[in-house]
């Protein structure tokens, strides 16, 4: 479902774009879980119970009941089966990263090429104004090798 390069751009996005967003240290957090239990996970849903959520926090339970409420309500999670009683809710999250995506920080990094770098295991050097593609195993393995 996600490639490694597809999750590294999401994880991205997620800490980058969704996070100012959300405005709140506890939905942060809580929409945190869901990511890894959906998308790090490679599932769409996640059955996740408000005890759960109550266990892997330390929050109480109606913090949590209103955290989650205003993530749905504000269209960051879906409630892809909700069982009333004593079953847990099943979540999704509504995260696709949008072909033109302003830059919101001056450092902020770019999704794309970060993924694919940190894929490729190379960097970009500037030598005399020119960009170069460094291969660091390559590198370490060229002239004096190094000792483990």
């Amino acid at each position: 479902m996600h490639d490694k390069e597809e999750i590294k751009a999401l994880s991205v996005y997620k800490t980058d774009y969704i996070y100012p967003q959300l405005q709140n240290a506890v939905k942060c957090v809580l929409y945190d879980i869901i990511f890894s239990k959906t998308v790090l996970e490679d599932k769409e849903s996640a059955r996740i119970s408000y005890a759960d959520f109550r266990v892997l926090t330390g929050l109480s339970l109606s913090t949590v009941k209103n955290a989650i409420k205003e993530l749905v309500m504000d269209g960051f999670v879906k409630i892809v089966g909700y069982h009333y009683s004593r079953l847990a809710n099943e979540y999704s999250l509504n995260i696709k990263i949008p072909e033109k995506l302003p830059r919101r920080f001056s450092v902020q990094r770019m999704l794309h090429k970060t993924a694919h770098a940190g894929l490729s295991g190379k960097t970009e050097e500037k030598l005399n104004g020119k960009k170069l593609m460094i291969d660091p195993i390559k590198k370490a393995s060229e002239g004096n090798p190094q000792r483990l």
